[in-house]
């Protein structure tokens, strides 16, 4: 049997804006009905009335700064729920799932990136900290574990876990799965940003993306391309996540062929 950790920003019916957070319900349950030992870490965006304080901390960065979450856990459906508690997400999202990732749609929270880079690193110390069962008396997951990263907001996660712990003997047979449900999303990114998610230059390459634009349209006048502006460079997590990860998924094989046609602008 397996030790699975789901890492997701969204599990239904906690906290969600569309399929993410059902799947992340759904499938981590179906596991432990097989028999595989499961949790999923997500941020604790409220005050969920079944989860207690675990009492339990750890030290994280958020961006520069030095800093500590604390983790409460709820059991349903043998399946351990563990929630990432630190004042970027409470005070963000009370009671509006709606809001999860920024004060409105299409507008993003300015701190996105040092969010859900926390996000991942208090993640991977869940295993090593956290016992899983009714008052923990199944004890700790331990370091041969697999962690199901979901969309960009995780993609980091593989990352970290190379530099942070495999690099120094922890977790070697860890392995980690990207598992993707919208491609459209991929946790796009200033590259004035790279210098907050505490990693080395290396992953430089790995991160960075030029943005894509549509062939310039002719001009009637002159039938010469309009000048189009040039690409930008940014960070991409998801690229970052798919070139680091062990396995990449999706959830479905035509969304798989989907992602990964020459029209799909991403391959």
């Amino acid at each position: 049997m397996l030790n699975i950790c789901f890492v997701s920003t969204e599990v239904a019916p906690y906290s969600k804006t569309g399929g993410l957070g059902d799947v992340t319900e759904g499938l981590p349950e179906e596991l432990a009905k097989m028999g595989h030992t499961v949790c999923t870490v997500a941020p604790r965006f409220d005050q969920y009335k079944d989860a207690w304080d675990t009492g339990i901390l750890e030290q994280v960065k958020y961006g520069k700064e030095a800093t500590k979450v604390r983790y409460f856990h709820s059991y349903k459906k043998g399946v351990d729920r563990i929630w990432v508690d630190h004042h970027v997400y409470l005070s963000k999202t009370p009671l509006v799932n709606k809001k999860l990732y920024g004060p409105k749609a299409a507008v993003d929270y300015i701190d996105n990136s040092e969010r859900f880079s926390m996000l991942a690193q208090a993640a991977l110390a869940v295993p090593l900290v956290v016992p899983l069962g009714p008052d923990g008396i199944k004890g700790k997951m331990g370091e041969n574990t697999i962690f199901v990263c979901n969309d960009w907001h995780t993609a980091l996660l593989p990352l970290y876990l190379k530099e942070y712990y495999q690099s120094s003997g922890t977790f070697l047979k860890a392995k980690t799965v990207l598992l993707l449900h919208n491609i459209a999303f991929q946790g796009r990114f200033p590259m004035s940003k790279f210098e907050a998610l505490n990693l080395p230059e290396k992953y430089l390459p790995d991160l960075s993306f030029n943005t894509q634009f549509a062939p310039p349209p002719l001009d009637e006048k002159t039938t010469k391309p309009i000048t189009a502006p040039e690409p930008m460079q940014m960070l991409n997590w998801l690229k970052a996540g798919f070139l680091n990860c062990d396995q990449a998924l999706t959830v479905s094989p035509n969304f798989a062929k989907e992602v990964t046609s020459k029209t799909s602008g991403w391959v």
